[in-house]
């Protein structure tokens, strides 16, 4: 425990409160040599602790995928063409994990949100080793910070413009990665969505959209005291890999929201070395929590 100011915790009498954060329904077990099992065997995320408590807690969850949509033709900014004719994405299907050659099947897709399960996704495309290729263009109608969300089994990675703002290209169960886009209305932007799948499930999805930070606010206000879990796990840092010293920014800027709009904020990290904590950990004033271990590889 790095600060308890004010003896926020533990927490008295009933509270509301509000969860949030990526590692708040997950127990980071680590990997290999640097594995972490319960005697019991029963893992207990944060969530599941604080239920197990009883009625002494009421538990709300802030929605961080509220005002984001995987519908790509919902609101006219995806088009397979810079002639703004066909809504949506061309989505082209390869028998390899790297898009690689002619494609065996070609098709227009206005939603991505894909979950083929352990079935092959199409006739002439293998349950396994199989890859998926979007492209098209965002026409923004206004100017702002975009969210683009990805969830992935396997590998999948996101380019604007030829740059890759997002990716999470290597075997893995199903995650999640996203970024913060500054787009122009008026302005084209080229953009290619890549997938693959190695073996076992396969699921992939683009979520976009402009968040209204307000409606955090005032779930973060309403509360008695938020309970952030964040930092890093297993699919984001571990042995043979580097990782950003920064937290994401979307951690950054939830955290500087929940500091300044509540005054029992607690802030739980999970990390296998340091991170970078200026800019926001001031605003935590009551309580910061850090443990080092479950995320180590």
């Amino acid at each position: 425990m790095l600060k308890n100011e004010n003896n926020v915790l533990p927490l008295k009498g009933k509270s509301r409160i509000l969860l949030c954060g990526p590692n708040a329904d997950v127990v980071l077990q680590g990997a290999g040599s640097g594995s972490i099992y319960p005697i019991n065997e029963e893992l207990v995320s944060v969530r599941k602790g604080l239920e197990e408590i009883g009625t002494k807690y009421t538990i709300k969850t802030l929605d961080v995928d509220a005002g984001l949509t995987s519908d790509l033709g919902v609101n006219g900014e995806f088009y397979t063409g810079i002639d703004k004719k066909t809504p949506g994405l061309v989505a082209s299907f390869y028998v390899n994990k790297e898009c690689n050659g002619n494609p065996v099947h070609v098709e227009i897709d206005k939603v991505l949100d894909c979950n083929w399960g352990t079935a092959v996704p199409l006739n002439g495309v293998p349950e396994d080793g199989f890859s998926v290729s979007w492209s098209g263009y965002f026409f923004p109608k206004e100017t702002g910070k975009v969210t683009f969300k990805m969830y992935g089994d396997d590998g999948y990675r996101l380019f604007i413009d030829d740059k890759e703002i997002l990716s999470d290209w290597k075997d893995h169960g199903t995650t999640d990665r996203e970024a913060v886009f500054d787009a122009v209305s008026g302005k084209s932007y080229k953009i290619r969505v890549d997938y693959y799948d190695n073996s076992g499930g396969a699921n992939v999805k683009l979520l976009y959209g402009k968040q209204d930070l307000k409606e955090w606010v005032k779930d973060i206000q309403k509360a008695d005291a938020v309970i952030f879990c964040g930092g890093f796990s297993t699919s984001t840092e571990g042995e043979g890999s580097d990782r950003a010293f920064e937290l994401p920014e979307k951690q950054v800027e939830l955290l500087k929201l929940i500091g300044e709009n509540n005054k029992k904020s607690i802030a739980i990290f999970n990390s296998g070395g340091s991170f970078d904590m200026h800019g926001w950990s001031d605003k935590i004033k009551t309580c910061l929590l850090y443990t080092s271990d479950a995320a180590d590889e």
